[in-house]
């Protein structure tokens, strides 16, 4: 039975608001990390347009997914594609953990040092 998974995108920018790194660039990446490990991608949550504090539909649309158990793994490039603060993160990660739904980053494996710095 194959492991169904879902990839979450949102655009990164930086201080002047230019885009460093789009949502097609994160897909990609996501892609190829689920094609490794034979994922079935069953969707893709594409937030193109919005900032850091903004409404973001497609995040619900996801959360929702989650709750009624449509995937088995959530992939994104990096945990602050889903949220800059910390503690929200860690409030989605419980509900996810809470539905059997694992949280892959592909740019930033649980053992890597990424998780050690305070930048994020």
């Amino acid at each position: 039975m194959p492991i169904h998974a879902a990839i979450y995108t949102r655009n990164e920018f930086n201080d002047k608001g230019e885009v460093i790194t789009d949502v097609a660039k994160q897909e990609a990446s996501c892609r190829k990390y689920a094609e490794k490990r034979g994922y079935l991608i069953t969707r893709v949550y594409q937030e193109s347009n919005v900032g850091q504090d903004e409404e973001r539909t497609e995040l619900r649309s996801l959360r929702s997914m989650i709750w009624k158990r449509g995937i088995d793994v959530l992939l994104a490039t990096k945990p602050d594609r889903l949220y800059y603060d910390t503690n929200r993160l860690a409030k989605f990660a419980k509900e996810a953990d809470l539905m059997s739904v694992r949280l892959e980053f592909v740019e930033a494996p649980l053992d890597d040092e990424y998780w050690l710095r305070e930048s994020w």
